[in-house]
């Protein structure tokens, strides 16, 4: 009852409208006022603080009380709690439209995130100082992507402990200047990159047999593939269709499939797994201790 109670006085504050005004946040280079449609692309990753938010009916109510757990819940509900860190008081909505609002210490804030696919796999979130500044980020999972032979999460890191103004001091040369950095979100895009550079798939015959010579970093993986033609690009790996991310002892880690490239697949032939910790710093995310797992080991 009292973890509800803190989840219910957190988000009284929290207002919807059927056209949401949003103004951009400190980490947008301009102040022009958005609609929800008008916000900006994902690609961008800035968050637009939803200060101005206008609104005639609260999101709270008998239907919205926690995380929900289930499409029904979903759509019983105007703006559902997709996750929560209610000590913190921290909350993650997603809008129906496009994007979510997360709601932290007081303010709202909307990014133009994908959050659901119809596996139904909710976003998660971890508190935590990553970067090693001293001040916490706000580390958010999303799953963004499922099919046949695509699974993909996306990582995000959110500057949720940084002031709206570089100073509050009048006698300050940065007195009132917007800070950047506050609520600014980072996307971990580049892995794809960070994986060419240091993993290695090198495919030869040996008798009947097809072996894979798998090198991540300084260390060879040697293996016998159960596939024995040896129709394999060498020079390409797919890397991009299994990609998972998780929280374990105030560490990030992650989680690619190697996929071998054959000439006779439309799909990629999935032969292993590259396990690796992901480090956060100066706004830069960083692959490091890698190792490789055959699929036969898993």
């Amino acid at each position: 009852m009292r973890k509800r109670n803190i989840i219910l006085t957190a988000i009284k504050p929290i207002i919807l409208s059927v056209t949401i005004t949003l103004g951009i946040s400190g980490c947008s280079s301009d102040n022009k006022l958005y609609t929800a449609s008008e916000a900006p692309a994902a690609a961008n990753y800035e968050a637009v603080s939803s200060k101005a938010v206008s609104a005639v009916t609260n999101i709270v109510g008998d239907t919205n009380t926690g995380v929900i757990k289930s499409w029904e819940e979903y759509e019983a509900q105007k703006i559902p709690m997709i996750a929560a860190i209610p000590d913190k008081n921290i909350f993650l909505y997603g809008k129906k439209d496009s994007g979510v609002i997360l709601y932290c210490n007081s303010t709202g804030h909307f990014y133009n995130w994908d959050y659901l696919t119809p596996r139904f796999i909710l976003p998660r979130m971890e508190l935590a100082d990553f970067d090693g500044d001293g001040r916490e980020e706000l580390a958010v999972i999303l799953y963004t992507g499922s099919g046949t032979g695509y699974s993909v999460e996306e990582l995000h890191m959110v500057k949720v402990s940084e002031k709206e103004v570089l100073s509050d001091d009048p006698k300050d040369t940065s007195y009132l200047v917007p800070n950047k950095e506050y609520f600014k979100d980072y996307a971990f895009t580049d892995y794809v990159e960070q994986l060419n550079k240091q993993v290695k798939l090198n495919t030869h015959k040996k008798g009947s047999s097809l072996l894979a010579d798998v090198t991540v970093g300084k260390k060879v993986n040697s293996f016998e593939l159960a596939n024995t033609e040896d129709d394999i690009d060498n020079d390409n790996i797919g890397f991009g269709n299994m990609v998972g991310f998780e929280f374990k002892d105030k560490k990030i880690l992650a989680r690619f499939a190697l996929g071998a490239i054959r000439k006779s697949y439309a799909s990629p032939d999935f032969i292993g797994e590259i396990n690796s910790e992901v480090e956060f710093d100066s706004g830069v995310f960083t692959l490091k201790n890698l190792s490789f797992q055959k699929n036969s080991d898993k």
